[in-house]
């Protein structure tokens, strides 16, 4: 159990730090400027991020860090005052319903960023990042690299989605007796 919550986390970070230079590009300035993102980008690419340095992750994981230490230490989590819409598991639902009949992960993208979402708000985060997950499943690595060029909120999307797609892959491998080694995916 705690080497699947090392690697949930660990997949959190790099999602964190591969989204990090495209965090509020739009999905075509993304496409049309790096295809779908690969590899880790020089922050000079970023328009609010310039100054990081390139695999730095940013607040997303250190907030992720701090609530899981609060919550160790109190067994409670502070709230944040965000506007938390009734339509996330509305655009969830029609996602994974339009998902059937979508032809590539160009089409999914699209789609994600045009019809789901994806600003900060987490009615629109969430439902994007299970969206990825949703499409990318336990291809971590597709999973991240979708999530870093949806545009919006990139970094917090490539986060949570490879989160997501790496439990469901270690769940997956720890079930047939293999052990998870990293995010490398089937669909490269």
């Amino acid at each position: 159990m705690v080497e699947l919550f090392e690697r949930a986390l660990e997949a959190f970070a790099v999602g964190d730090a591969l989204g990090m230079p495209t965090e509020f590009m739009t999905h075509e300035a993304i496409k049309s400027k790096f295809g779908l993102v690969e590899k880790l980008l020089d922050p000079s690419v970023s328009p609010i991020h310039p100054n990081l340095k390139k695999g730095q992750i940013t607040d997303d994981t250190e907030q992720n860090l701090y609530l899981i230490e609060t919550y160790y230490r109190s067994c409670s989590l502070p709230t944040h005052n965000t506007n938390i819409g009734a339509s996330s598991g509305e655009r969830i639902r029609y996602f994974l319903k339009g998902m059937k009949i979508l032809k590539s992960t160009e089409e999914a993208l699209s789609f994600i960023y045009n019809v789901v979402g994806t600003s900060m708000e987490s009615n629109e985060v969430v439902p994007a990042s299970i969206a990825v997950f949703a499409y990318a499943r336990e291809d971590v690595w597709l999973s991240l690299k979708m999530g870093a060029s949806c545009g919006g909120d990139t970094d917090t999307i490539a986060a949570i989605a490879g989160l997501l797609s790496s439990i469901l892959r270690r769940r997956a491998k720890h079930s047939t007796g293999d052990r998870f080694r990293g995010c490398k995916g089937e669909h490269s």
